[in-house]
């Protein structure tokens, strides 16, 4: 019974701790891992297009992960077809070789600014696709992929 309680007091803690993002959504690496050809995809659904946003990706990775670094191919398409390419290079270690971000036991979770003060072009659903860029036909754990996206409070706007 004590450890059904210390669980949801846990949950409840986080749950009660998290920001509240405009879009959020992660996507499982299968296996952890991550084969050059797949693609991984979110479809955030803009409405507001007189606003700005931050976005953010969000890498969770083993402890065994072999790299400092995870490069990242990112394919945005506006509701019309316009598209956008990127090439990101998410450094996941600090000087001194420790993991940046949060680690809990063998998992590690690190939010990287993609993009400040961003305002979409037009309303409807956007696709963010993202690849992997380390060209390695499998890159292994890395276990999750995140996309968040939080609108700018309009009295901070610039």
């Amino acid at each position: 019974m004590k450890k059904v309680v210390y669980t949801l007091f846990i949950i409840f803690f986080f749950s009660a701790c998290s920001k509240n993002h405009f879009f959020e959504g992660y996507v499982e690496i299968p296996q952890k891992i991550w084969n050059q050809n797949e693609v991984v995809k979110f479809l955030p659904e803009i409405t507001d297009v007189n606003s700005l946003y931050n976005i953010s990706l969000s890498i969770r990775h083993t402890k065994k992960y072999q790299y400092g670094n995870l490069w990242l191919f990112i394919h945005i398409k506006s509701p019309s077809g316009k598209l956008q390419i990127d090439t990101v290079n998410c450094i996941l270690v600090n000087d001194n070789n420790s993991w940046k971000g949060r680690c809990s036991g063998s998992v590690c979770n690190y939010t990287v600014a993609y993009a400040d003060s961003v305002k979409f072009s037009e309303p409807g659903t956007y696709s963010f696709e993202i690849e992997q860029g380390l060209r390695k036909k499998n890159l292994p754990m890395i276990t999750e992929l995140g996309l968040i996206i939080d609108k700018i409070p309009t009295n901070v706007q610039k």
